[in-house]
């Protein structure tokens, strides 16, 4: 809802209209997504020690397997409609937006093909391919899917090894700032680290930080994180920096990732837990949350195109209101429908590759 929203005001700016969408609403947007990434490293974390505790291994073949049906055929069911669909209909033009036969068409549908988006939209910027903008975290996630089953079945330490990958990449971020500053001309530095600004594996390992605690049962620190003023407190300390605008020097992500994931261990773990969203609408929505991610922009673009004519009569916030609830509507519908004609039939087939399960998959078991 939050990157509706942030997109919602996106496409009000594009268009020359009174808008909300501001610094500050464009990092509440990235900060989402990195919730995103979080909840990615303490599930998958979490369900490949399971696997590695029930068979005394991890099968990266079947991960692989599992991943593949999970991601691939949304991915690149949105990447063909972006790429050989919307661009050659006018009804999808989006104003000042690059063209795409402007571009080294090939080497840009190489790079979606081969789910590197979050490297194509740095390389072919501003990106000329119509609502493909959110398949770069699609694309980051597809990259830590390669790493991490290897990650978890090669460390005689997890935690080690999760703290390493932290500063591992904080490291390298590092370097490639003080790159850019010694040699702004160069641009395939710059490119280089704005990729690497948005891989956030560290967030991920924060995330699988967690997982382990919860996994191998560290009461410890759990009493601690379970505690009603952690729990209350988090959310506190979490609202009055996206209000204030705190943006840390240092381990900027990290932070806000270290206070999402106290957030979703204490959601998915504590039965005491402050906040509750264990509900039929939820879980519904939860379940087709990938088509609404995937399609969101679309269904914005397409909301404000129809009523365009009737906003020059309303206030600015009457607009948004309309667009964010048509567009929720509308996205819901299209969701609903590529998880049940496009995702499910391959979702169930998971269980053959599946030694835990998870998801829909253990909800129906």
């Amino acid at each position: 809802m939050v990157v509706i929203v942030t997109h919602t005001e996106m496409i009000k700016w594009v268009y020359g209209m009174p808008n909300y969408y501001t610094e500050g609403l464009k990092r509440f947007g990235h900060l989402a997504v990195i919730s995103f990434f979080v909840l990615s490293g303490y599930l998958i974390t979490y369900l490949l020690m399971a696997e590695r505790k029930k068979t005394g291994d991890i099968s990266i073949k079947n991960f692989y397997i599992r991943r593949v049906l999970r991601i691939w055929p949304l991915y690149f069911f949105t990447i063909l409609l972006g790429l050989f669909v919307w661009p050659h209909i006018p009804f999808f033009e989006l104003p000042g937006q690059a063209h795409i036969q402007d571009v080294n068409f090939w080497s840009m549908a190489a790079l979606y093909l081969l789910i590197l988006p979050n490297i194509a939209v740095k390389i072919f910027s501003p990106n000329p391919v119509p609502f493909l903008g959110p398949s770069w975290s699609i694309g980051v996630e597809e990259q830590f899917y390669f790493m991490w089953p290897w990650l978890v079945k090669k460390s005689k330490n997890i935690l080690t090894a999760l703290f390493g990958v932290i500063i591992i990449y904080n490291l390298i971020l590092l370097g490639l700032n003080i790159g850019v500053r010694m040699m702004p001309a160069a641009e395939g530095i710059r490119i280089t680290l704005s990729v690497w600004e948005n891989f956030c594996i560290s967030t991920m390992s924060i995330g699988g930080i967690l997982a382990w605690m919860k996994f191998n049962n560290k009461t410890h620190f759990l009493k601690i994180l379970y505690h009603p003023v952690v729990d209350i407190g988090t959310y506190v300390v979490f609202f009055v920096f996206v209000v204030a605008g705190i943006r840390f020097p240092v381990f900027h992500p990290e932070i806000y990732a270290f206070l999402f994931a106290v957030m979703i261990l204490n959601l998915s773990s504590n039965p005491g837990s402050f906040v509750n969203m264990e509900n039929r609408f939820f879980n519904y929505m939860g379940k087709i949350s990938y088509g609404t991610y995937m399609f969101h922009i679309l269904s914005i673009y397409v909301v404000f195109r129809l009523f365009q004519p009737l906003f020059v009569h309303l206030p600015h916030y009457v607009v948004s209101l309309i667009v964010i609830v048509g567009s929720t509507l509308f996205v819901t519908l299209i969701s609903s429908l590529t998880y049940n004609y496009l995702e499910e039939p391959l979702l169930k087939m998971k269980s053959r590759f599946s030694s835990i399960l998870s998801g829909d998959l253990a909800h129906k078991k």
